[in-house]
């Protein structure tokens, strides 16, 4: 009878420290220098041997400038992600909302560099297809390159303009080969 009553007791212990281990736990690290170098949520991973963030989290250069923000869903995959340079500019943007995941980067000025959507389907139970399709643009805004893949291979046509707009190439791929 007490070895029933001593194995209720350590298991009662055992099940309220992992309802404990899953609350969020606030973490704040400092630079050397005193000040924030992140800040933000972390729970155990489901293994119990690691931790993963949730929630906001922010990242600081030295000078206490924002260098990331980023967003983390309860099993710590990034939700959204925001890159700052040292001065301040958004030079790389990501998100993800479901299958599709969408990267954007930026030039120092500000204005657009690239943009990019990729769609990610199940085509089997072993296989996942991912599809891209890709904008690149000069410095000034005008459009550069426009592009499509399938597995990383080129598929469609890709098309390539200069400075002034001008249609400069197009070329079209089936599976990573040029079609002619």
């Amino acid at each position: 009878m007490k070895q029933i009553i001593w194995f209720s007791i350590a298991l009662f212990i055992l099940i309220s420290c992992k309802s404990e281990t899953t609350k969020p736990q606030s973490i704040t690290i400092l630079f050397t220098n005193g000040k924030l170098f992140c800040q933000g949520n972390h729970i155990y991973s489901q293994n119990k041997k690691d931790t993963v963030r949730i929630g906001p989290w922010n990242f600081y250069y030295p000078d206490g400038q924002l260098e990331i923000f980023a967003e983390y869903d309860e099993d710590g995959e990034i939700l959204s992600y925001n890159h700052y340079s040292v001065n301040g500019v958004l030079i790389l943007s990501y998100s993800k909302k479901d299958e599709l995941q969408m990267y954007s980067k930026f030039y120092e000025s500000g204005n657009i560099k690239s943009e990019t959507v990729i769609q990610s389907t199940n085509v089997d139970e072993d296989k996942t297809e991912k599809k891209s399709f890709t904008k690149e643009y000069y410095p000034n805004g005008k459009i550069m390159r426009e592009s499509q893949q399938i597995d990383g291979l080129n598929e469609g046509v890709v098309k390539i303009w200069d400075m002034d707009e001008n249609l400069v190439l197009s070329v079209n791929y089936h599976k990573g080969i040029i079609q002619r």
